[in-house]
């Protein structure tokens, strides 16, 4: 009897690769990965951005904090334009000097503008300096010695002292669009805002409780704030008063964060050595770079004459190895040129190089 024919089952093919989404499609195009060497090979702490251009900063330029040293990069370039040793022989640049000091520099001549060190300035190191983005004359610093203070270039004591933190403040931010607001995220595991133009006033207006130091604090938009402390981001409603999300995409402390996408996107890096996209809607992750050593520093680079014009440009990250890395957004007709690298090389490995530069000719003609 002959034995019965059983169907054999279908095999179903590996899956093709899932189609990238809009977000990774975007980020996607920050390549032409720049790896410069921090001096002496030490940590790059801090990557400043300026609001505006104080002291006759030059327009499209970040500062890279390193060591002893301050340098400044073109946006447009990514070119080293300008390099800033003017520190004692054993201070640390972070944002400010690790003994305390506090100095405004003209980028144009390297020449010291104003100078706060001394019984007038502060005792410890100083973590964080940001320009007014308003009074273009007007500074802030936020120091270990558990103080901050708001300096004018013009004068050689600070126009204004906040005491209340318990420990170091090692980030501080302006509110945009609210005129002597500012806020700090300390040690003592706080996130504290200051009304600052009244001299007298000197204690927190409000104050928010996370469960780790605060390693970092941006600015989402003027009631809403992004603090980093241990590995979560929480994302603080200052009209609410309280927490409005609290996101857990790392593995361990984030240290640095920055926005993108005209602040649709928040970006976080951390000591696991990942740079996370997140959506500002959903704060779901959306993207993500990985690099090989702990993350320091973070900022998204734009360049552009106005804010309305301004677009992403480059995705600057300092690491503790010692490394600036810079991608740079392939855009326009770079993106063409990228696109028939990628195609022609393609061709090349499949053994149809001729065939492609023929198909490439006849197409020229045709133009």
């Amino acid at each position: 009897m002959a034995a019965e024919v059983q169907p054999l089952p279908l095999l179903r093919g590996a899956p093709g690769p899932a189609p990238l989404t809009a977000d990774q499609a975007y980020w996607k195009t920050f390549k032409n990965q720049l790896l410069l060497p921090s001096p002496h090979d030490s940590g790059v702490t801090s990557i400043n951005i300026p609001d505006h251009n104080p002291a006759g900063a030059q327009a499209d330029t970040f500062a890279v904090t390193s060591g002893g040293r301050v340098q400044i990069y073109s946006a447009k370039t990514r070119k080293l334009v300008k390099n800033i040793s003017r520190f004692g022989v054993d201070d640390t640049a972070r944002s400010g000097g690790d003994s305390g000091i506090v100095q405004a520099f003209d980028t144009g001549s390297r020449a010291i503008l104003r100078q706060w060190r001394g019984e007038h300035a502060h005792k410890q190191a100083v973590h964080v300096v940001r320009w007014n983005p308003i009074i273009l004359t007007d500074l802030m610093s936020a120091s270990d010695d558990r103080t901050v203070r708001v300096w004018d270039l013009t004068d050689d004591v600070a126009k204004w002292t906040g005491i209340g933190h318990e420990d170091y403040v090692r980030s501080a931010c302006y509110l945009p669009g609210q005129d002597g607001m500012i806020a700090t995220g300390s040690y003592d595991q706080t996130v504290r805002l200051w009304e600052t133009r009244q001299p007298g006033n000197d204690r927190p207006a409000m104050s928010f409780k996370h469960a780790a130091p605060i390693e970092d604090l941006i600015p989402l938009t003027n009631s809403v704030l992004a603090s980093a402390a241990g590995n979560e981001v929480t994302i603080l409603d200052l009209i609410a008063g309280k927490a409005q999300h609290i996101i857990r995409s790392h593995q361990k402390t984030v240290t640095a964060l920055s926005t993108g996408q005209d602040s649709s996107r928040l970006l976080t890096g951390g000591l696991d050595g990942h740079v996370k996209v997140h959506n500002t809607t959903s704060w779901e992750v959306v993207a993500g770079f990985k690099y090989p050593s702990p993350i320091l520093s973070l900022a998204v680079v734009s360049t552009g004459q106005q804010n309305t014009d301004r677009e992403d440009r480059h995705l600057a990250v300092g690491l503790q190895a010692g490394l600036l890395s810079i991608r740079t957004r392939i855009a326009g007709a770079e993106k063409v040129k990228a696109r028939e690298k990628t195609k022609r090389m393609d061709a090349l490995v499949a053994g149809e190089g001729d065939a492609y530069e023929r198909a490439q000719r006849k197409k020229d003609t045709r133009q």
